[in-house]
Order: structure tokens, then sequence, then C-alpha cells
């Protein structure tokens, strides 16, 4: 038994994040970009738990090759020559940190300061810090 209008709800499962994907690449927003495509597998998702044609594990994994070989592909092919001013090539300038810098910082030690020996605290009174005029 269907609800009523269900065929809006689907356009509207199926259609938000193809709308998202179509903003974020005239937008050439890749935050934008990245929430869509993280809708649109919420969508199948979503469509599957209502329209089960598959086991889950065959659906999950049917649907990852989906996105991944398909999708990916596509729009690797689409950015390759720096349309929609996003490109699937890499940045000149990586804005990862330098691993082997934080490996060295994390492993490295510093040496102990030597003991300071002849100087010995205690011997006032009142624990005052000299305040009595004694020190």
């Amino acid at each position: 038994m269907q609800i009523p209008f269900a065929p809006l709800f689907y356009l509207f499962t199926a259609g938000i994040p193809l709308l998202y994907i179509t903003l974020g690449l005239r937008r050439a927003d890749r935050p934008l970009l990245l929430l869509s495509l993280l809708a649109l597998a919420f969508s199948m998702f979503t469509l599957r738990h209502y329209r089960s044609l598959l086991p889950p594990e065959i659906a999950a994994v049917a649907a990852g090759a989906l996105l991944t070989v398909l999708l990916a592909g596509a729009l690797l092919r689409a950015l390759r020559p720096a349309r929609f001013g996003l490109t699937s090539l890499p940045d000149d300038e990586p804005r990862h940190f330098n691993l082997k810098n934080l490996i060295q910082a994390q492993t490295a030690h510093a040496l102990d300061a030597p003991a300071l020996g002849g100087f010995e605290f205690g011997g006032g009174q009142s624990g005052g810090g000299g305040a009595t005029g004694q020190f």
C-alpha cells in the first residue's frame, strides 16, 4: 500500500541529490559536491529500503560499485580539462602536512636536564618565604 503522493516523495528523494550535484558542479563548490554525493548514497539507501529487489549484501556491493565506478569515472572524465572551475588533476601545492616531519617530531626525545646540586630548600620558619625577616 502506498502513501498519498508517493511519486512526489520518490521524485524528491532522487531529484534533490541530482540537483545538489548540478549546483556543486556549476558553482565549483567542492563541499557542496561532496554533500551531494553523500545525499545520493543516502537516497539510494532510502529507495532500497522501500523497494527492495536484492538482498542487503548484494545491494550494498552493487550500489558501491555503481557509485564508485560509474559516477566517479564519469566525473573524472568530465572534470579532466578543468570545467566548471573544478578539475580532477592534483593541486600544484599539496595541502596535507608533511608526514615525515610529524613522525620525527613525535619520536624525537629531548635530553633530560642535568640535576642541579648544592641548593637545598627548607630550613625557614613559618613558611612565609622570609616574610618574618629570617631566611
